[in-house]
């Protein structure tokens, strides 16, 4: 699919602000769960963990439609650095959303299969109905939570390292990449 323009005006300047505005919001996110790992389980994880989500699609979204774009304009030093550092921000993305992933589905798979079992009460307050719980619990605690309880304080590094890394990497990249499209674009103007 081809989204070249958007009301006659090229649709890459107008959808790369989701991507500088969403990743940055989700890697203070991720810091938030880093620092403050009882969000982790609570609504706050789940609302982090999709704002990452989105966060990433629209740096594909943006990275797609600078392809497109990249075709119609002339093809400055700027212009290729800019789609130089550009390919490399969805690796960072896709880092921190794999981190922040981990982060998240983790305690709520394991809050999941807690609520399913009779003899532990949640401490959250929260619920969810007694069959669904009890139906998606032996599956995820089978092929989630026991390997991911045997090997639960790597695991925990794994995705704080990729949560980190990715973040400190999204953060930078989105910034050189952003301050090397406004270069190239007042380039031109300028001259």
């Amino acid at each position: 699919m081809e989204l070249n323009s958007i009301w006659g005006l090229p649709t890459h300047p107008l959808v790369v602000h989701l991507a500088v505005v969403l990743l940055p919001m989700a890697v203070i996110g991720a810091a938030v769960l880093v620092l403050v790992p009882r969000l982790r389980s609570e609504s706050w994880g789940l609302a982090i963990l999709v704002l990452t989500f989105v966060a990433v699609l629209s740096v594909g979204l943006a990275q797609s439609t600078g392809e497109e774009f990249g075709e119609r304009v002339t093809k400055t030093d700027l212009v290729r650095a800019h789609i130089a550092m550009g390919e490399s921000v969805s690796l960072w993305a896709i880092l921190l959303g794999i981190g922040v992933g981990v982060l998240v589905l983790v305690p709520w798979a394991q809050k999941l299969v807690a609520q399913a079992s009779p003899s532990v009460e949640s401490t959250d307050g929260s619920h969810l109905t007694p069959k669904l719980a009890a139906r998606l619990a032996p599956p995820l605690k089978k092929f989630f939570v026991d390997p991911i309880g045997r090997f639960a304080r790597p695991v925990a590094i794994a995705a704080l390292a990729l949560t980190l890394i990715g973040g400190l990497g999204s953060a930078i990249q989105i910034v050189r990449v952003g301050h090397s499209g406004a270069a190239a674009t007042w380039e031109r103007l300028n001259n």
